[in-house]
C-alpha cells in the first residue's frame, strides 16, 4: 500500500487529527503560553532587584529592567507635568519618572523601565533614575 493510501486510510478511520483539532491545540498552546508570560511578573521572576542596580549603576546604564518594591516618597512638580517616586528594596532606594499617574505611598509597586545616570564620576553615579516605560 502507498504512504498515501496508508494516510487516507488512518484519517477515515479516525486516527487523523482534523484541522479544527489542530487550531484548538495551537491556540491552547498559545495561552498556555501567555499565561506562564503573565505569571512570571506575579511572582517576581525576571527582576532585577534595586540593590543591584544602585551598587553599579554604571553596569545598568541604557538598559531595559524590571524592578519592584514599596513607594516611600512621590513629588509632582508643577507646571512641568513630571513625577517622581521613590521605590525602595532590599534596603536601596530607586528614584522612578513617570508620565503617568504616581502611586500612593506605601503601595507596593512593579515597573519595566529604562536605567539612566546624569552623569558618572569614578565609578559613582550622580542622577541615578528608572524612566518608566510600564507600570506591571
Amino acid at each position: 500500500m502507498s504512504r498515501t493510501l496508508a494516510v487516507d486510510e488512518d484519517r477515515r478511520l479516525g486516527g487523523g487529527r482534523s484541522s479544527a483539532s489542530r487550531a484548538v491545540g495551537g491556540w491552547l498552546v498559545l495561552a498556555l503560553f501567555a499565561c506562564t508570560l503573565a505569571a512570571c511578573d506575579a511572582l517576581g521572576i525576571g527582576f532585577t532587584p534595586i540593590e543591584e542596580i544602585v551598587a553599579a549603576p554604571a553596569r545598568f546604564e541604557g538598559d531595559e529592567v524590571k524592578v519592584s518594591g514599596e513607594v516611600t516618597s512621590v513629588t509632582k512638580i508643577p507646571f512641568v507635568e513630571a513625577t517622581a517616586f521613590v521605590l525602595r528594596s532590599g534596603g536601596a532606594d530607586l528614584l522612578v519618572t513617570t508620565a503617568g499617574a504616581a502611586p500612593a505611598v506605601g503601595a507596593k509597586v512593579s515597573v519595566r523601565g529604562k536605567v539612566e545616570n546624569a552623569a558618572i564620576v569614578g565609578g559613582r553615579s550622580l542622577g541615578l533614575r528608572l524612566i518608566e516605560l510600564e507600570r506591571l
